[in-house]
């Protein structure tokens, strides 16, 4: 018994159905056909169908490697343009870097020379300063013997001069020779009441000299030697001078006192020549004038002359226009 899906059931036998296909093709009005045409149109149905899909993914695919080249290109101008302007700003930077290192060595060079030109001035001011202080210190002796009663002929110099001291400068502002407010003195001064009695008020008024006469109250007290008050004499000068860097400091000898004075005190001559002495050897070196005027008023013993009246080393009134002419001799 045959399956009843079996083709073969519908034919009597072979023939049947060789006849039966030959007479369906004749009878449809077709014909046999080659078989390379039959998938030939397969194809060209299977293009047809296909083709639009098939040429629009084509034209995105051109599109997007259209857009890659085009990104590639302008992505290669930029970093060109970036590496021009990059090599211009380098090139800027270093000419700018350039011109601020030159203007720097310049101005290096400048501040260089200008330095070197205030340390000339400066060194050329110090030496200038330091020969003005040598040609207004050393020693200086007034001429000839006192005299009474001469013409007091440098009150110019005294115009911008303070003098300090003991009695014998007290004298010269007591007796009207000089004015009160140049005089800085008291008959019992010594050198440590002048520092903390008048330095200050003499700094303060700026003198462009200050004349020192001090010593005989010291050595009246028995205690100093002629060393150590010619080193407090000095200290006292330095002082002023360090005080007063453009003031001229004198400083001026020790009056002798008469034969008398010295045998019934602790006064001697012979100390106050020691130290009148070491005064004079340390001006030039301490940067004061010493104004040796002693040896004027002494006599031929060695002493104050004896028609010079005056207690102790003091002097009369019309002893004094002598005595400050002599010192204007230092000038």
């Amino acid at each position: 018994m045959k399956n009843l899906d079996d083709d073969d059931q519908y034919y009597e036998s072979d023939s049947d159905k060789s006849d039966y296909e030959d007479s369906d093709y004749e009878d449809s009005g077709y014909e046999a056909k080659d078989t390379g045409t039959v998938k030939l149109n397969r194809k060209m149905r299977t293009w047809n169908r296909y083709k639009k899909f098939i040429i629009i993914a084509a034209l995105c695919v051109i599109v997007i490697v259209t857009g890659v080249v085009v990104s590639n290109v302008s992505s290669g101008k930029k970093k060109s343009a970036d590496s021009s302007v990059a090599v211009a700003t380098t090139k800027a930077q270093s000419q700018n870097n350039g011109s601020a290192t030159t203007a720097a060595a310049t101005t290096a060079k400048n501040s260089a020379t200008t330095a070197n030109a205030d340390t000339t001035a400066a060194t050329t001011t110090a030496a200038a300063t330091t020969a003005a202080a040598k040609a207004s210190s050393g020693s200086v002796t007034v001429s000839g013997s006192a005299e009474a009663g001469v013409s007091f002929t440098a009150a110019d110099f005294y115009d911008n001069a303070i003098l300090t001291g003991d009695a014998v400068f007290l004298g010269a502002s007591y007796y009207s020779v000089l004015d009160d407010s140049k005089v800085y003195a008291s008959e019992n001064d010594t050198v440590s009441a002048i520092k903390s009695n008048y330095f200050s008020s003499i700094v303060d008024a700026n003198p462009g000299k200050v004349i020192i006469n001090i010593g005989i109250n010291e050595l009246n007290y028995g205690t100093y030697t002629a060393e150590l008050l010619a080193s407090n004499i000095e200290d006292l000068a330095a002082e002023f001078k360090s005080s007063l860097p453009n003031a001229s400091i004198y400083v001026v000898s020790i009056m002798p006192v008469s034969a008398s004075f010295d045998s019934s005190s602790n006064v001697k001559q012979a100390n106050i020549d020691s130290v009148n002495s070491l005064l004079s050897e340390e001006a030039a070196d301490k940067g004061y004038t010493f104004v040796n005027v002693s040896d004027a008023f002494k006599g031929s013993d060695g002493y104050k002359k004896s028609d010079i009246s005056g207690y102790g080393s003091s002097i009369s009134a019309d002893y004094y226009p002598f005595l400050l002419n002599g010192i204007a001799e230092a000038k």
